[in-house]
């Protein structure tokens, strides 16, 4: 029997090189299996090797007589998970994960023959003897180098973050989106209170602590979040600890009317509603939505979903006192969370996200009534998608002025949470 963690890795690895989204073919593998007990492992696995695949590919090359690209896909695959699970991963025990990658490499099922797990088993061995030499970042390497190759940044991604941010500043940025963040619950305060969640989890043996960014969240470590206590009593969900921010941004309260116009999979959504607005949450994806109405009905929550292309809403839909754009972009801020982004991210598709920011923007800036307010976010961190997007509003006579704080730009940090924008404007009251 091959162990299901590694096999679930392998797969989403091999499927994410052929364009597939990482998250999604988890979903389907994890929903197959009814969330086992190694789940977390298997996503621990396809995420760490998607994350740092040019360095696993790197480490590898010495050990293979052909280049690594020349190699079947099933097997690059495995190789991949292989060298991070025993290189980077935690808690290994090396002779069980060498037995059960070489398993998968003699897999027929997979295109696998003996052949296969006996140069598997060569590698992975070659790789395990000399572990302590190559988890360590070699000396000597150039910028490019170091972003490229051991961050394993796409070449246009470190190019610009080294143009905006300078080397210190992109290196930094690079470490973050190779780290695996932490898990951040935020607490339902319709529900229950930190303290509460925190004493509940505690008692459960959850390791658990409150956020140092919200007054709201929790973080904990280890453990599948639908799994722990109070999870079906509605008393948290999962969402990023920056991200949070961004729906404080907009003032809600009860007496006002929110619309989140690409609300799915519905944590701002839900938050605007504990918060006591009225919500409408739009989304053009019936499935995706259909999360949100799960989400509210699990934590008690009273939101309006609407299937819905949010360019087409003025007119239908009343002006809203708040209107929340959290617009689909390039994610460069989330590359940790969602590793496989960087491998299929470039300027042809930042283009193109502008493009339907633009067009996202106008839309909600005539969602807006007399006094209301409309925050704006995205979890990238290019200006094309941020700044020059505010400032294209401003050009375009939308009559939505800058309100309250400065636009901000919140860089991820390695370990802990995602990058984000938000900006927020109000609509003058005559």
């Amino acid at each position: 029997m091959i162990d299901s963690s590694r096999r679930v890795a392998v797969e989403v690895v091999a499927r994410c090189e052929q364009g597939a989204f990482a998250e999604r073919v988890l979903e389907q593998a994890l929903a197959r299996a009814k969330y086992p007990h190694w789940s977390t492992r298997a996503t621990a696995l396809a995420y760490g090797t998607l994350r740092l695949r040019a360095r696993l590919d790197a480490v590898l090359g010495p050990f293979l007589s052909r280049p690594l690209a020349e190699v079947d896909a099933p097997l690059r695959a495995v190789l991949r998970v292989g060298a991070y699970e025993l290189l980077f991963a935690d808690h290994v025990e090396t002779a069980q994960a060498v037995h059960a990658l070489v398993e998968l490499a003699k897999d027929e099922s997979r295109g696998g023959h003996v052949g296969l797990g006996s140069l598997t088993n060569a590698v992975l061995r070659k790789l395990v003897a000399n572990a302590d030499q190559l988890r360590v970042e070699p000396p000597g390497l150039s910028i490019d180098q170091r972003l490229e190759g051991w961050w394993s940044l796409p070449r246009w991604v470190a190019e610009r973050w080294v143009r905006r941010w300078g080397e210190e500043g992109a290196l930094e940025l690079a470490q973050a989106a190779g780290t695996d963040p932490h898990v951040h619950l935020r607490v339902n305060r319709c529900r229950t209170d930190r303290e509460q969640l925190l004493a509940r989890l505690t008692e459960a043996g959850v390791r658990a602590r409150p956020s140092a960014l919200s007054p709201w969240g929790v973080l904990i470590s280890g453990g599948q979040p639908e799994r722990l206590p109070g999870f079906a009593e509605g008393w948290f969900t999962v969402q990023d600890e920056a991200s949070v921010a961004i729906a404080e941004l907009t003032g809600a309260q009860p007496g006002l009317r929110a619309i989140d116009l690409c609300a799915a999979p519905g944590s701002k959504a839900t938050q605007l509603a504990e918060m006591g607005a009225e919500v409408l949450a739009c989304d053009i994806q019936r499935k995706r939505l259909a999360r949100v109405d799960e989400s509210a009905l699990r934590m008690g929550l009273t939101i309006e979903t609407l299937v819905a292309d949010a360019r087409e809403l003025p007119g239908k839909v009343e002006p809203a006192d708040i209107v929340l754009l959290d617009a689909p972009c390039s994610g460069t801020g989330t590359l940790a969370r969602r590793p496989d982004l960087r491998w299929r991210l470039d300027d042809e598709r930042l283009a193109e996200v502008q493009r339907l920011q633009r067009e996202l923007l106008a839309a909600a800036a005539r969602l807006v009534k007399p006094g209301g307010v409309l925050v704006y976010s995205t979890c990238s961190l290019e200006p094309e998608e941020n700044d020059e997007q505010m400032t294209w509003l401003a050009q375009v006579g939308s009559e939505l002025l800058p309100d309250g704080p400065a636009d901000v730009t919140l860089k991820p940090v390695a370990g802990q949470h995602d990058g984000f924008f938000m900006a927020r404007r109000r609509r003058a009251e005559t």
